[in-house]
């Protein structure tokens, strides 16, 4: 192989790569998720499964959560569908773009068997979903 056809080889990948890395960063920019107007609350998880438990202890499980959206995302209200339920969210209620919280949610057993479902209702200003629904599930099996 002479000088010129090395050379010629040289610039054609070089070329190469260039395409290839600029193709690389176009295609890596359009999979970036978009920005979702105003504020967006989405949890890790919305549904808890404590699974079989002993009747007597109080049970805890956190939802965390993070605001999606582009605008401050506050939590209204944090309500529970009984008072064998309680949740709470702390005293921050303000959340900027990008950052997390979490629903402390804590359910009693004493006094209580059977299969239990119970729900925690979350209101803020989501401008697609302003009410989310949590569930806690367990058996709590009789004393011993």
């Amino acid at each position: 192989m002479n000088k010129e056809n090395l050379k010629k080889i040289s610039y054609f990948l070089f070329g190469l790569i260039l395409v290839c890395a600029f193709s690389a960063f176009l295609i890596s920019k359009n999979l970036k998720t978009p920005a979702i107007s105003g504020a967006a609350i989405s949890f890790v998880d919305e549904k808890h499964d404590f699974g079989e438990v002993q009747q007597g202890p109080v049970l805890e499980y956190n939802f965390e959560f993070t605001n999606i959206g582009e605008d401050k995302l506050v939590v209204k209200n944090v309500s529970t569908s009984c008072g064998c339920t309680s949740a709470i969210i702390g005293d921050k209620k303000e959340y900027m773009p990008g950052e997390s919280g979490k629903v402390k949610v804590s359910f009693n057993t004493q006094g209580r068997t059977g299969k239990f479902e119970k729900t925690i209702n979350v209101e803020t200003n989501d401008s697609k979903a302003s009410l989310k629904t949590l569930t806690i599930t367990m058996n709590v099996l009789g004393s011993n």
